[in-house]
C-alpha cells in the first residue's frame, strides 16, 4: 500500500490525491498496488457536461434555438410569453447541469487535493500559492478562448468578458481560501476545545490515549463532533450565499401581474455576449434594458457584477455569470467532498458514494419540487403568461403548474434556488448512476459497461480528464465551424419560433440560423470528434510536463 511522501519530500502537482486507504471503489477504477486513485465517476459527469456545453454554445454560433427555455434569456423577473419548442426545450433544460455541475465539482476537488497536500506537509500558504496560480490559468484560458473570440463581432474594447471562467476562477480561489483556514485552524481549535471538554479528569484522559493508541481507524468523538459542526456551517453558508442571488435581484424576482403577452427581447447580457447583433444595436438595447444604476460607474459595475448579469458596453464589461451567484455551487461542493472523506466512512458502510449521491438526488429533488408547489427561490413570480397560462389560470392560481415546461422553467442568470436544486438533483443522478456502474462485480450484466466506461479511450473520460483545455479550445472550433459549414449548399430546418406572426415569435437573429436539422448536429458532431482528439493528444501531452509545469492544470 502506497504511503504518503515524507516531509522531506515536499508535494508536487504529481502527487497522489490521498492514500489508496481512503479510496473507495465503488466510486473510482477497481484498484491494484499499481492503479491510480483518480476518482472516475466525477470525470464521467464531467465529460457527460462538456458535451452538452458544446452542444449548446454551438447552438448559439449557429441559430439552432433560442437560449433559453424560452424566448428571451433565463433572467429574473423577465415576462415569459412563450417558451420554445418541446425539443429545443428540453435541449437547453439539460444544459442546466453544467454550470451548477462544474462549480460543485471543483468545490469537491478542492477538498481532495487540500486533504492530500496536508497529509503531504504542505504549508497553509503553499496551498493557497496552489489556488492563485490555478485561478490565473483559469483567466488565461479565459482570455485565449471565449474573449478573443469575441473580439470577432464585438470588438476589442471589451476588457472585461465573463461568461463563466472568470467567475469561477475566482471562487475556486475563495473556496482553495476557506478550505485551508478550515483545516490548519478552525478544525484543530473546535477539536481542542472539544478534547478539553471531555478531557475531565485524568483517568478518563488515559483512557482515550489508549483507545486512540489502539485503533487509529476509529475517529474519535471530538473528531465527528467537528466534522460534522464544520459542515453544518458550511451548509448555512452555501445557503445565505445562494439566497443573495434573490435579494441582490430586482424585486427579489417578481413582476408586474399586469404584464401581457408580446415579443420581448433577450437580457442585455445574453444577446450581446451570443454577438446576436450589430454593436449599434447591442449598445442600444444594452441602454434601454440594463439597470441604470449598474452602469452608473466603474466602481459601480464592479460591484453589481459580483451578485448580478450586468453589461455596461460603455464601460468595456460584459458578465454573465456573477461569482458570488455561483460560489454556493462551489461551497456545497467542499461539504460533498468532506463527506466522501468523511471519518465516519472508515468504521460504517452506510457512507458509500452510491448511498450520498442517492441522498443528495433525492433531498435536492424534493427542494426543487417544493419550489415549484410553495412558489419560492424562483426568481420569476408571476412572470409567467403564456397564451396557455392564461388559458389556465381559472383552473390554478400556481403558475408552475400551468404546463410541464411551466414546471421545469427556472432562472439561470443569476442561478435561482429553484435552478441550484434542479442542477445539484440532475448531477448527483449522473454521479449515483455511475457510481452504481463502476461498483458492479465482474459477474454483472453491467460489469462490461463498467470496463467501458473506465477505459482512457472513452470520449466522456478524453473530455472529463481535460475539462480546462476542452472549454478554452472548443470556443475555437465552434468558430470554425460556423465560419464553414453554414455557407455550404446544404439547408437546415428552421425553428417554428421563427415566424414573426406567431405570438411571442420573431426570434430573428442575423445568425446562420441552421435550426436543429442535420446542419446542426453534423456541425456538433465535428466539434466534439475534433475536440476528443485535440483532448487525448493534450491529455498525453501535459503527463510528459514536469511535476509543477502549468500545463497540468488545465
Amino acid at each position: 500500500m502506497a504511503r504518503p511522501s515524507s516531509p522531506s519530500r515536499p508535494a508536487t502537482e504529481a502527487t497522489p490525491l490521498l492514500p489508496p486507504a481512503t479510496q473507495e471503489t465503488s466510486f473510482s477504477t477497481p484498484s491494484t498496488p499499481s492503479t491510480s486513485t483518480r476518482q472516475i465517476s466525477p470525470d464521467l459527469v464531467r465529460g457527460i457536461l462538456m458535451m452538452l456545453m458544446a452542444m449548446d454554445h454551438t447552438s448559439a454560433n449557429l441559430g439552432a434555438y433560442p437560449h433559453g427555455t424560452g424566448t428571451v434569456s433565463e433572467s429574473p423577473t423577465t415576462p415569459i410569453t412563450r417558451f420554445s419548442d418541446p425539443f429545443p426545450y428540453v435541449l437547453r433544460t439539460s444544459t442546466h447541469l453544467c454550470a451548477g455541475g462544474f462549480a460543485m465539482l471543483m468545490g469537491m476537488g478542492v477538498v481532495y487535493f487540500a486533504e492530500s497536500r496536508k497529509q503531504q506537509m504542505l504549508s497553509p500558504w503553499q496551498q493557497i500559492k496552489h489556488y492563485a496560480v490555478r485561478a490565473i490559468a483559469i483567466l488565461v484560458v479565459n482570455t485565449l478562448s471565449c474573449h478573443l473570440t469575441s473580439i470577432i463581432s464585438m470588438g476589442p474594447h471589451i476588457w472585461l468578458f465573463n461568461i463563466v471562467l472568470p467567475a469561477l476562477a475566482l471562487d475556486y480561489f475563495l473556496a482553495g481560501v476557506l478550505y485551508t483556514g478550515i483545516i490548519y485552524y478552525l478544525e484543530p481549535a473546535l477539536r481542542s476545545s472539544l478534547d478539553g471538554q471531555v478531557k475531565q479528569s485524568a483517568s478518563r484522559q488515559r483512557e482515550g490515549e489508549v483507545q486512540q493508541h489502539v485503533s487509529n481507524d476509529a475517529p474519535s468523538a471530538s473528531t465527528m463532533k467537528t466534522h460534522s459542526i464544520v459542515n453544518i456551517l458550511l451548509l448555512i453558508l452555501s445557503a445565505v450565499v445562494l439566497w443573495m442571488n434573490v435579494w441582490t435581484s430586482p424585486n427579489e424576482g417578481q413582476c408586474d401581474k399586469a404584464v401581457s403577452p408580446m415579443t420581448i427581447g433577450g437580457s442585455p447580457a445574453v444577446e450581446t455576449i451570443l454577438g446576436l447583433s450589430s454593436m449599434p444595436e447591442q449598445a442600444s438595447f444594452a441602454a434601454l434594458t440594463a439597470d441604470p444604476g449598474h452602469c452608473s460607474s466603474m466602481g459601480s459595475a464592479l460591484w453589481w457584477l459580483l451578485f448580478q448579469s450586468v453589461t455596461c458596453l460603455d464601460l468595456g464589461i460584459v458578465s454573465v455569470f456573477p461569482p458570488v451567484g455561483w460560489l454556493s455551487f462551489t461551497i456545497f461542493g467542499l461539504i460533498y467532498g468532506r463527506m466522501l472523506l468523511s471519518p465516519a466512512r472508515k468504521t460504517s458502510t452506510a457512507f458509500r458514494a452510491s448511498t450520498i449521491n442517492l441522498a443528495f438526488t433525492i433531498f435536492f429533488s424534493l427542494l426543487f419540487v417544493s419550489t415549484r408547489l410553495l412558489q419560492y427561490g424562483n426568481l420569476s413570480t408571476d412572470c409567467i403568461n403564456t397564451q396557455h397560462d392564461a388559458s389556465q389560470s381559472s383552473a390554478s392560481a400556481n403558475q408552475y403548474l400551468t404546463s410541464w415546461r411551466a414546471f421545469f422553467y427556472i432562472v439561470k442568470y443569476p442561478p435561482s434556488p429553484a435552478y441550484a436544486f434542479f442542477s445539484l438533483a440532475g448531477n448527483f443522478l449522473l454521479l449515483y448512476l455511475f457510481s452504481i456502474i463502476l461498483s458492479t462485480s465482474s459477474t454483472s450484466p453491467l460489469a462490461g459497461v463498467g470496463t467501458c466506461l473506465s477505459s482512457p479511450l472513452n470520449p466522456l473520460l478524453v473530455y472529463g480528464t481535460n475539462p480546462l483545455f476542452f472549454y478554452g479550445a472548443h470556443f475555437w472550433a465552434i468558430k470554425i465551424v460556423s465560419l464553414i459549414l453554414p455557407h455550404l449548399p446544404f439547408k437546415g430546418t428552421k425553428p417554428t419560433l421563427d415566424d414573426p406572426n406567431k405570438p411571442g415569435g420573431g426570434w430573428n437573429r442575423p445568425r446562420p440560423h441552421v435550426g436543429l436539422g442535420w446542419l446542426y448536429w453534423t456541425s456538433v458532431g465535428v466539434v466534439l470528434v475534433s475536440m476528443y482528439f485535440a483532448c487525448l493528444k493534450y491529455g498525453q501531452f501535459k503527463r510528459t510536463r514536469g511535476r509543477e509545469s502549468v500545463w497540468r492544470f488545465l
